[in-house]
């Protein structure tokens, strides 16, 4: 009896050791597996970090350089702007408007026409606004020529019928649309100024306008201006040439 009693201890105590052994085991195997992972872990963060530090100092390096681009581009547009600036004001100094470039005009246009360049030259040197002009002015009337007026009194002559003044200008119409014979003295009018025997040079444009012709030693200038219906009044002045 009391050796039964011995064995069935024994063999219990043998079980608990061989679960104590097999709980053993499973928790080595678990704290083992947790090392293991977390060595890992480690290892791959800490060669994360690597990557991202070298990612870093890619980026920095990038950063300088467009910074340095950057401060290139800002000095290379200064400098453009600077070029700029300089050449709108050359333009604003040797390309000419206005009147002087229609008398930059007017001195090519003669100059291709074949007048000498030293004769121009000298005109332009004599020129000025000078009060040596005649006092006595001579004033004409004369109808304005137009698609229905082709009529008399179309014509007036100066400095001794040297020059023959004629215009041509658009019908006027009345308000129900239809042509009239007088000319409208609200549009462009061609002027012409036809020498003896000699070449012609016209002014167009609105009323008034103004045109100078040289005959010898004088120069008469000629102011156009709207008279009565259907008529222009020229007004001529004597001014010493040059």
């Amino acid at each position: 009896m009391s050796l039964g009693l011995r064995e069935g201890r024994s063999r219990r105590r043998h079980q608990m050791r061989v679960r104590l052994l097999k709980w053993a085991l499973a928790l080595a195997v678990v704290v083992t597996a947790g090392i293991y992972a977390y060595e890992t872990g480690n290892r791959l963060a800490e060669r994360e970090v690597t990557r991202l530090e070298e990612e870093i100092a890619l980026l920095d390096v990038r950063v300088q350089q467009l910074e340095q681009e950057n401060l290139q581009l800002a000095e290379a547009a200064r400098s453009a702007k600077g070029k700029t600036e300089v050449w709108q004001q050359r333009y604003r100094q040797e390309i000419p408007t206005g009147e002087l470039k229609a008398l930059y005009e007017l001195m090519r246009e003669k100059l291709a026409g074949g007048v000498d360049s030293t004769r121009l030259a000298f005109i332009l040197r004599q020129a000025s606004q000078g009060s040596d002009c005649a006092e006595t002015v001579e004033t004409k009337r004369f109808f304005v020529k137009t698609p229905l007026y082709n009529g008399g009194n179309d014509a007036v002559a100066f400095a001794d019928s040297a020059i023959v003044v004629t215009a041509q200008g658009a019908a006027a119409v009345d308000g129900t649309g239809n042509q009239q014979v007088r000319y409208d003295p609200g549009q462009p009018v061609v002027v012409r100024f036809a020498r003896l025997g000699g070449d012609a040079s016209e002014a167009s444009g609105l009323l008034p306008l103004h045109h100078s012709m040289v005959i010898g030693d004088k120069e008469l200038r000629f102011s156009v201006v709207a008279g009565e219906p259907g008529m222009v009044k020229v007004t001529a002045g004597r001014c010493p040439f040059p």
